[in-house]
């Protein structure tokens, strides 16, 4: 369309030379088009009437009509509706003139410059939007043509003029909404010398992909350099021009070369309080960040100032330079310019009823802009990781990460680094308590209302090349259960009002009856906070939260923040790091099989005199420091005899623990009737400890009442150690021996990350979300039915029929599970979803009476409501972001605090762009042609949850094509499954709804 209207002004050039020309075009051809037969200029009929809009236009009094029908307007591909909207436009802008005056007389009056702002902005989107319907028309009378054109020139003179309006309106200190994106299209590189650029991209990749040291770096440079100029000598001929400015101008260091490509993110060096964390954006002379010397924050209404240090001195070029004590390094939100071009195919996160539920500042439905704004949602994420891993031995530290994924965009796309908006990195070394999360989030939180409130212009995109006005908005928070607290300023998942949804209490965790909770609302939320927030004391403070359980959070400032459903349960840490988890190891007991028992108990035996000795030392109320002398089986086996109920297995608790229950009881009390005989002659026969007794402590009455008590206690823990053998004592050694077995002999995709074949040993390590998610999805409950099903359950053990449920247990989870991350959400997915994991709950609960549930599985119940709110799961969980802290782990850094934070977000910035100027029209030919190269050899593992994501949704997979693996799976050596388990398993796979179409 726009190659037709240049055509087409070039035709008209000669001719249309003034507005007056113009204007007298248009009377012509509209005489012409109006009438049959020409006629004098006299005899033109009147202008159509303008809009209502405008009360100031004169409008000829219309005659009466007989027909109470309002007249129909022409179409606008006609010359007369051409010639209205025509009119509309020279009247809109003598309006937007007039406003544009009444701000800029009075700049003084801040909120009269900031209504014309907000006018002439508006004035702008109607003059953007205007356009784009003008250039869409297709027409094809001569007349409309010319009238066509010269609206389209007027109305880019008009939208250009308006632009300069609102920057003079705003004036100097206004923030900058306005971004130019002309770097994004017309790269200075483009036509660099091909060989130049090929040698300095070597070394530049090797750098931000490769992770190599600068000092490296440079010297691959210089030996290029000294390569190159050896080549070009060869022979007796002299070096051309071209080949003496391509050594002339070889770079000696990398960091030049980063410049010249220009990859550097646009960042802003926010000042932190090295108490109170409090952070302070700087004001700038002659291009000079200044700072405040001391803090200011103030905890509260009636509380003291700070007064903490915020600079110091340092030494820079022989210079001293006055610099942040702790630095806070932000990515300005507005420059990320790369993922506000335009993509569609939106069918995941905006068919969820909280996104299209989301209402703009004007009061419409967010999503529902005009066709000359563009509106993005976005998707917010704090994680909390330590940089140094294990490169520095016993230094561990916790840096938060913020980052932001735009929900707009598929997750082919989104889910690529160099779409990913990495925010800050918060300094440690430790995470921020209570509300000074709010002071890291205060520097986003800012840039967002800006963007939501009035929007950023782009002043060029590829599918509007004129500019495009852009808004943003957060719409939801992903993050761990901890990390959903400290953003939200919600209660911990450990206090007693523990969940984000209800008000269900901790001491009630085990009521899975859904119908019985009262849910919270969004208002109540925000008040609370306000109160908490406006409170004039500390144990005022304490009341609300203990009350309500919320703290004041900086989101809250957000005009469409809700607290209840924009932060989500992240189903990565809740169903696979949690649940699942959780019943491997706890419900069936696969961490410590009944062999590993016996094998700990024989390799650590405990003496008798051992026994003994902490008798006698128990007696003489000892210092812990003394009871570390006997080993940890010794004092666990005490504190069985005493009636301890330990939380956790002896092997998994410290000495310091045991020794500390020990100490702290009534000791006395239990030793007497624990003991036996032989053990309690020695105290009785030895004078100096016999006045120890506990006859002679506290009297024969209170001790045989104690150890009546005590006799009971024991009874109750007789009958608990009965239950609990069942569950505890289910999975053996042969029984893994068995599931490792079947792992190893199950062939999976070259895209799945399986659970590792010695899978519940000791030497496993740590098992990440993918290990757990596939041994869920097919190995672990495929492995159980087969070994502990039974058709019938007549004259069967309890320990069989306990393994009977526990295998049907696993596969109610399995189902669960497999509702909950399919690729489609409906109704019909979220209600069995619910069923499946509350007949899961109910039926562990039955199997193991004492079991107190964890967190995670009362938020389980709650994951069926967010399936509606953002659709399916693919869409809003962790893997992305846990991926990207990754890649700043792997960043080479100094490893000082205050300075390794910056280089992370550089250098991720600096590789994510290098990756998007690969993909760019302007991209050198020569570098293009290097893409493919790059990404076989640092595309990363293909495997997991998200690579598969990617490919499924998008076709795609992280940062460009898949490399060609070749690797195929040998179907000659499967191994069938048995007839008659086939059988069992389906058949239980039909009585559980699962098998179902659509999947």
């Amino acid at each position: 369309m726009h190659q037709r209207a240049d055509g087409r002004r070039k035709k008209t050039s000669s001719v249309l030379e003034g507005d007056e020309l113009a204007d007298r075009i248009f009377e012509l051809t509209l005489k012409d088009a109006l009438t049959d037969e020409p006629t004098a200029e006299s005899a033109l009929p009147p202008p159509p009437p303008p809009p209502a809009r405008h009360p100031s236009s004169t409008v000829p009094p219309s005659q009466p009509t007989v027909s109470p029908l309002p007249p129909i307007p022409p179409p606008l591909t006609s010359l007369p509706g051409l010639w209205i909207v025509d009119y509309e436009i020279r009247d809109r802008f003598l309006s937007t003139s007039r406003v544009k005056d009444e701000g800029i007389v009075a700049p003084q009056d801040s909120k009269a410059a900031a209504a014309a702002c907000t006018t002439l902005c508006e004035e702008l989107a109607w003059f953007q939007e205007t356009c784009a319907k003008l250039e869409k028309l297709t027409l094809r009378d001569q007349s409309t043509i010319i009238l066509h054109d010269a609206m389209l020139e007027r109305l880019t003179s008009n939208i250009s003029d308006v632009q300069e309006w609102i920057e003079k309106v705003k004036g100097p200190a206004a923030p900058l909404d306005a971004i130019t994106t002309s770097r994004y299209f017309d790269h200075p590189l483009q036509h660099g010398d091909p060989l130049l650029l090929l040698a300095v991209f070597i070394v530049l990749i090797l750098k931000l992909l490769g992770q190599v040291p600068r000092t490296t770096c440079n010297f691959a440079l210089q030996m290029l350099k000294v390569l190159l100029d050896t080549a070009l000598h060869q022979g007796t001929r002299s070096l051309s021009y071209r080949e003496e400015q391509i050594l002339d101008h070889f770079p000696r260091d990398i960091c030049g070369v980063r410049k010249a490509f220009d990859l550097e993110a646009v960042v802003i060096v926010y000042t932190t309080c090295p108490s109170c964390c409090c952070t302070y954006a700087p004001s700038y002379q002659d291009d000079i960040p200044v700072y405040p010397s001391y803090c200011q924050h103030r905890s509260g209404p009636r509380s003291k100032p700070c007064n903490s240090r915020l600079m110091t001195t340092r030494v820079l070029d022989s210079e001293s330079v006055r610099s942040p004590i702790r630095p806070f390094i932000v990515q300005d939100f507005h420059t990320f310019g790369k993922a506000i071009q335009d993509r569609y195919n939106l069918r995941d996160i905006t068919d969820g009823s909280a996104v299209a539920d989301m209402q703009g500042p004007d009061g419409k439905p967010f999503a529902d802009a005009a066709e000359s704004e563009l509106c993005l949602l976005w998707a917010l994420s704090v994680d909390w990781f330590n940089p140094y891993l294990n490169k520095i031995a016993g230094l561990s530290i916790s840096t938060g990460s913020m980052a932001m994924s735009c929900l707009y965009l598929p997750p082919s796309m989104r889910y690529k680094t160099d779409n990913l908006y990495l925010a800050g990195i918060i300094p440690g070394p430790k995470e921020p308590k209570l509300e000074r999360t709010n002071h890291f989030l205060r520097p986003l939180v800012d840039q967002l209302l800006v963007s939501w409130e009035r929007g950023i212009w782009y002043n060029r995109t590829y599918d509007y090349p004129r500019g495009r006005r852009v808004r943003s908005a957060l719409a939801l928070i992903i993050t761990d259960l901890p990390g959903s607290r400290k953003v939200g300023r919600l209660a911990s998942h450990s206090a007693g009002c523990f969940c984000s949804q209800c008000h269900l209490k901790k001491q009630s965790i085990n009521n899975i009856d859904m119908t019985t909770w009262k849910m919270k609302t969004a208002e109540e939320i925000l008040e609370a906070a306000v109160h908490w927030r406006d409170a004039d004391t500390q144990e005022e403070r304490k009341h609300i939260f203990k009350e309500f359980g919320v703290r004041w959070s900086e989101l809250n400032h957000l005009p469409y923040w809700d607290p209840v459903r924009r932060i989500v349960i992240d189903r990565m840490h809740n169903i696979f790091l949690g649940v699942i988890q959780f019943h491997s190891r706890k419900v069936i007991g696969m961490d410590v099989p009944i062999g590993d028992r016996e094998d700990a108990g024989n390799l650590c035996k405990i003496k008798e005199n051992d026994l003994i000795s902490l008798r006698r030392l128990l007696l003489k109320d000892p210092e812990p420091r003394l009871l570390l002398c006997f080993n940890k089986v010794t004092l666990g086996h005490m504190c069985g005899e005493l009636g301890f109920r330990l939380p956790r297995p002896v092997h998994e608790m410290k000495k310091s623990v045991l020794a500390d229950v020990l100490t702290h009881a009534t000791i006395a009390v239990w030793i007497c009737p624990s003991a036996s005989a032989t053990d309690r002659a020695p105290l009785t026969s030895t004078p100096d400890t016999a006045e120890l007794a506990p006859q002679t402590l506290i009297g024969e009455a209170y001790t045989a009442e104690c150890a009546a008590e005590h006799a009971a206690t024991a009874k109750l823990a007789d009958r608990q150690d009965e239950v609990d053998s069942l569950s505890i004592r289910a999975f053996r050694k042969r029984d893994l021996k068995h599931v490792q077995a079947d792992i190893a002999e199950t062939s999976c995709p070259i895209y799945s990350i399986g659970p590792p074949a010695n899978m519940g040993m000791k030497g496993q390590g740590k098992l990440k979300a993918d290990h757990w998610k596939a041994a869920i999805e097919f190995k672990l409950p495929v492995s159980l039915m087969k070994h502990w099903h039974r058709e019938r359950l007549d004259n069967l053990s309890d320990e069989s029929k306990h393994r009977h449920d526990l295998a049907h247990c696993t596969m109610r989870l399995a189902c669960a599970v497999r509702q909950a991350t399919s690729y489609r959400t409906t109704e019909n997915h979220r209600t069995r979803y619910t069923i499946h994991m509350h007949a899961y709950l109910s039926d562990i609960l039955e199997l193991k009476p004492r079991l107190t549930l964890v967190p995670n599985h009362h938020n389980a119940l709650h994951l069926g409501d967010f399936l509606m709110h953002f659709g399916p799961v693919h869409g809003w969980w962790m893997f992305p972001f846990e991926r990207l802290i990754g890649v700043l782990q792997q960043v080479n850094t100094n490893y000082k605090q205050g300075q390794f934070e910056k280089t992370m977000l550089e250098s991720f910035c600096a590789a994510a762009n290098v990756k998007a100027f690969l993909k760019q029209d302007d991209c050198p030919k020569v570098l293009k042609d290097c893409a493919p190269i790059v990404q076989s050899c640092f595309g990363g593992d293909q495997r997991g949850t998200l690579m598969t994501d990617i490919r499924t949704l998008g076709e795609q997979i992280l940062d460009g094509p898949s490399p060609d693996t070749g690797a195929t799976v040998d179907w000659t050596n499967v191994r069938r499954l048995e007839h008659e388990f086939y059988d069992v398993l389906a058949a239980r796979s039909a009585e559980l709804n699962i098998l179902v179409p659509g999947w």
